[in-house]
């Protein structure tokens, strides 16, 4: 179950925090950081084990416990252009709108 985690949060920051994944390359320090932060959730992870809870639902909680001190990378923001990020509210206001006129 360690290495299943070890691996979903390395494939979260690479998507979602990119400087960090460059930073603890650079450093070599991937694999220790990822050790303590997969150690820093071992009592929840055993606690769930001995309930016989299901493995996608432990996965799911670790993963929300491991990653929610990594904000949003602002290399995602970056990467989409202005210009499409303001028309994203205009664009949802139309197609709800045509939504509701098919009803």
């Amino acid at each position: 179950m360690d290495d299943i985690l070890k691996e979903k949060l390395w494939f979260y920051i690479i998507h979602n925090n990119p400087e960090l994944m460059f930073t603890l390359q650079e450093e070599y320090n991937a694999l220790s950081y990822l050790n303590e932060k997969v150690n820093g959730i071992k009592s929840i992870l055993e606690d769930m084990l001995s309930e016989g809870t299901p493995q996608y639902i432990i996965e799911e909680i670790c993963l929300n416990v491991l990653t929610e001190d990594l904000k949003p990378s602002r290399f995602i923001y970056i990467s989409v252009p202005y210009w499409l990020r303001s028309l994203r509210k205009p664009i949802l206001f139309f197609m709800n709108q045509a939504s509701s006129l098919m009803r």
